[in-house]
């Protein structure tokens, strides 16, 4: 009885050993298989944006190339090239579109791709950035004169305070409140001031100024 009881211990522990040397066999060749297939799936090719695109919209669509035989992609989109600040992470992409948004004005942003086949991801994409837009500036508040002064000069400086992001600024005076005619028309102002002369004596004007940039244009400030 003892004897077979031994027979039975060197049996069983020669099988676990046989079961721990399959499994370990299969966890390295699913390793090598894994390692492999990362290096033979090719990383997709970034399409669009462009790389460096600027004055993109704060939603994007971003494309890159179709890979045969991936299942899936994972898109990653930073604020930083070294991917360590993530803003958006999806690694269950079925398509090769992904869209983002809504972004920062006046941001840049760095993407990147790559796919997954069966059990291994392939390396990530080259890295691409964009930069969106600059936000439309708010209408300018206007300085000088004061809202209904009287007694002005008929040769004034007309002022107003600057809009964050403004490139340039439209200004207009006219003797009518709905401005259906201008006595003074002039866009694409670099200065957030007007020297004006030459204006009517004993007469009311009115006076407006709207904000531009890249993004568009502002609405016209109160009158």
């Amino acid at each position: 009885m003892h004897i077979e009881l031994n027979i039975r211990l060197k049996e069983i522990v020669r099988r676990t050993r046989i079961v721990r040397f399959v499994a370990k066999t299969v966890i390295f060749c699913l390793m090598m298989y894994s390692r492999t297939a990362a290096q033979v799936l090719l990383s997709p090719t970034l399409v669009s944006p462009p790389d460096s695109a600027t004055n993109q919209p704060t939603t994007v669509l971003l494309q890159w190339d179709t890979l045969a035989n991936a299942t899936n992609y994972e898109v990653q989109l930073s604020t930083d090239p070294a991917f360590n600040t993530i803003v958006v992470d999806d690694s269950n992409v079925t398509t090769v579109t992904k869209q983002v948004g809504p972004l920062q004005n006046s941001t840049t942003y760095y993407w990147r791709v790559r796919a997954e086949y069966v059990l291994a991801w392939s390396a990530w994409s080259s890295v691409s950035n964009f930069t969106t837009v600059a936000a439309i500036p708010s209408a300018p508040v206007l300085v000088n004169p004061p809202n209904g002064a009287t007694n002005q000069p008929t040769s004034i400086t007309f002022s107003w305070n600057s809009s964050t992001g403004a490139s340039s600024y439209h200004f207009q005076v006219s003797a009518d409140v709905g401005f259906s005619t201008t006595i003074i028309d002039q866009p694409a102002l670099a200065a957030t001031s007007f020297a004006a002369s030459g204006l009517a004596g004993n007469t009311t004007y009115f006076w407006r100024v709207s904000a531009s940039n890249s993004a568009g244009t502002s609405g016209w400030s109160t009158v």
